[in-house]
């Protein structure tokens, strides 16, 4: 626990396979990033996981206990804006603090244990949001477009050596006729900036979100399909591609859009089955597990 005398118990064998106990105390620091205070308004205990809770803000990576005590913290604004990749070897990923365009991209990302030592760096301009790690051990990132538009590409990068192996690019995939983001997220900037109203203003945002059509938040690879499922937050839409062949699978969500200039892609839309369902608009957090689509709204 934080600025606190905490008493920790060691256990350790030695090489005849004694069992060693050794209680020492160990004086902590305050905790040195802003974070939130977490006040616990309802607990079932026998239902709850055992272990921590880990966090990214822009403050950096936390974790907190199931009382919400934090426990564990990344300060330096390692990780920020991204989420904390678990990896099978228990280590784990967290986008780097090196700034190289606002809000929040980043020139690369680390793999880190928990006691917060880098064993590898890996540079990727531009990196933001989200990176998985697939059953070949590599890493899938999502990363601006080096054309210079923003969160509509991923690249695959090999875990070894760090070089870049396979690339989507969203364009070159949907060929949307008009790429820019859905009304909404237009109006929306207009309205909250409506004192400021003048023309110069309004093509300045009509720009960014031309820019910035796709916005690309999240990336899941399903095993059992070898699909990649991706959420484009400006699009209100989550997607399934095949991961050989980028070929549009399905298309949940964006079912008022004409997604394709060039082939027709409105037979990949998944149609509900109930007239009360709503699609999700301006999703986060995509993951297929079990054959259940698990979506931030």
């Amino acid at each position: 626990y934080p600025d606190k005398k905490n008493i920790v118990f060691i256990s350790a064998y030695d090489e005849h396979g004694k069992k060693i106990k050794k209680k020492i105390k160990i004086k902590t620091d305050k905790v040195e990033i802003d974070m939130p205070k977490v006040k616990i308004l309802k607990k079932d205990q026998e239902k709850l996981k055992k272990g921590f809770l880990f966090i990214s803000s822009f403050s950096g990576m936390y974790a907190i206990d199931l009382n919400g005590d934090v426990r564990w913290y990344i300060k330096d604004g390692i990780g920020g804006t991204s989420p904390i990749t678990q990896l099978e070897n228990d280590r784990f990923l967290a986008i780097n603090n090196e700034m190289t365009r606002p809000p929040y991209y980043k020139s690369g990302f680390y793999e880190l244990n928990i006691m917060g030592k880098v064993h590898k760096e890996y540079d990727v301009d531009g990196v933001h949001h989200d990176i998985v790690e697939l059953p070949n051990k590599n890493y899938i990132a999502l990363i601006n477009n080096p054309d210079g538009d923003l969160e509509d590409y991923m690249v695959e990068i090999n875990r070894e050596t760090g070089r870049v192996v396979k690339r989507w690019n969203m364009k070159e995939i949907f060929n949307i006729k008009e790429k820019i983001a859905r009304p909404e997220y237009i109006n929306y900037d207009l309205m909250t900036n409506k004192e400021k109203e003048n023309k110069v203003l309004e093509e300045k945002i009509v720009s960014k979100y031309k820019e910035d059509w796709f916005h690309q938040n999240a990336v899941w690879y399903d095993k059992d399909t070898n699909y990649l499922i991706i959420s484009s937050r400006h699009q209100n839409a989550v997607i399934a591609i095949d991961y050989n062949s980028s070929e549009v699978k399905w298309i949940f969500g964006g079912e008022k859009y004409e997604w394709n200039e060039k082939r027709d892609l409105t037979n990949k839309i998944l149609k509900p089955n109930s007239s009360d369902f709503d699609y999700a608009y301006g999703q986060h957090g995509v993951k297929l597990i079990d054959g259940l689509l698990y979506v931030y709204d």
